[in-house]
């Protein structure tokens, strides 16, 4: 698909994959690999979102999503990721790319506080209701609670086609962007094993994987 035709599938699938990750269906289309690669499928370059998808996808080895714990939303920044990369070579599209996609998992994260936020307000206010056992003030949460991570994921999805417009207009150079796209390769690297291993001093990691990546854009 090219042209004015994958905006808007494109934007569903971001929102599709910002749903996944808590509210429906959560069949891990939110995962880097697989948002990018259905991203690029749809862009016509499926191996930049393979390359794109798989180095996110290390740094968010890295992650624990459990409970009511603040954790990243990789998904619809991913989509967004794979768009700026899309038609380059790695060297020039990577770096950039990658890190769009860990700011927009960042902001994603903070954009899930406000989510619960909502939610926990509205059952507040629905408390005699749900006291009551009526269904309908069931029903009226759950689809609140889905209307609401969709328009986030929405939201989110569009703030990071908006930053890759501008990317385009003010492009890094291409020295620039090489170097960057070794120092995620590296970050990545180190996040991925750090999130298998588990080690208590994730400080050292984050300076290993610096070292590494400035090691490898040295020689290169």
């Amino acid at each position: 698909m090219t042209g004015a035709a994958v905006l808007p599938v494109l934007l569903g699938w971001g929102t599709l994959v910002g749903l996944d990750l808590v509210s429906f269906p959560q069949g891990l289309l939110s995962r880097p690999l697989v948002a990018a690669t259905v991203a690029g499928a749809l862009l016509g370059d499926l191996e930049a979102g393979l390359r794109v998808g798989l180095v996110l996808e290390l740094f968010a080895l890295d992650v624990l999503p459990i409970g009511a714990s603040r954790y990243p939303d990789f998904g619809p920044g991913t989509v967004a990721a794979t768009v700026l990369a899309a038609g380059r070579s790695w060297s020039e599209g990577l770096g950039p790319a990658v890190l769009l996609g860990l700011v927009l998992a960042m902001v994603g994260g903070r954009s899930i506080d406000v989510v619960r936020r909502i939610n926990g307000r509205a059952v507040r206010q629905s408390e005699a209701s749900l006291l009551s056992g009526d269904v309908r003030a069931v029903t009226r949460l759950q689809w609140l609670g889905l209307t609401t991570d969709a328009a986030r994921s929405l939201g989110l999805t569009l703030l990071g086609l908006l930053a890759v417009v501008g990317y385009r207009l003010v492009p890094a150079p291409a020295a620039l962007a090489r170097t960057m796209g070794l120092l995620v390769v590296a970050g990545g690297v180190v996040a991925g094993l750090h999130g298998v291993s588990r080690r208590s001093a994730g400080w050292r990691w984050i300076v290993l994987g610096l070292g590494l990546g400035g090691g490898i854009a040295w020689l290169a």
